[in-house]
């Protein structure tokens, strides 16, 4: 209690007194850089995760709805693949890339602990999934390009947060690197 009989509670940056929000520790100009950059990290995931997704979900109905024919690609494009049409790799961008990064940014709305995690998994699956695709198709078009280059941005991104906020593996790439048992 302070002289006036009202309660303070410390809670991280700000206290709480008579119901409402007074900062205690004074900021820096560089902490405050550092929160306004980390926001903007955060944002960055969300969005290319939601663009990424939203685009595989389209593209994925697309050729499980037609899949002899989505976007009027020929089935011939899949000559070198192991699929006749393209219903499994429809249903593979359907579910796997679109729904799979639309739930992980999901959990990174949420704040999720893992959030960073699944979004390293979505960008890993992504960029295989295009550099498979160009393979098979014996094609390049700006928009696998687009989407190889957001797979490319959120894991970067997400490298960025997982380094920011200590966590595994850095804390173990540290010890490594300064000589220290591993495990």
């Amino acid at each position: 209690m302070d002289i006036a009989g009202q309660a303070r509670v410390q809670i991280g940056y700000y206290r709480i007194r008579a119901g409402t929000w007074v900062s205690s520790i004074p900021r820096s100009r560089r902490a405050i850089r550092e929160e306004a950059w980390v926001r903007a990290i955060y944002i960055l995931i969300i969005a290319v995760q939601v663009l990424v997704g939203l685009n595989a979900v389209a593209g994925g109905y697309a050729a499980v709805s037609n899949p002899h024919k989505p976007f009027g690609i020929s089935p011939e494009a899949l000559r070198r693949g192991p699929f006749e049409d393209f219903l499994i790799p429809g249903l593979f961008l359907f579910i796997v890339i679109g729904l799979g990064n639309i739930a992980s940014a999901v959990l990174a709305i949420a704040r999720a602990r893992l959030y960073p995690y699944s979004a390293i998994i979505m960008a890993s699956v992504t960029i295989c999934w295009i550099l498979i695709q160009c393979f098979i198709m014996e094609t390049v078009n700006p928009m696998q390009l687009a989407i190889l280059v957001c797979g490319m941005v959120l894991g970067f991104c997400s490298i960025l947060v997982l380094g920011k906020e200590d966590r595994f593996p850095f804390p173990l790439l540290r010890r490594l690197r300064d000589g220290g048992k591993a495990l």
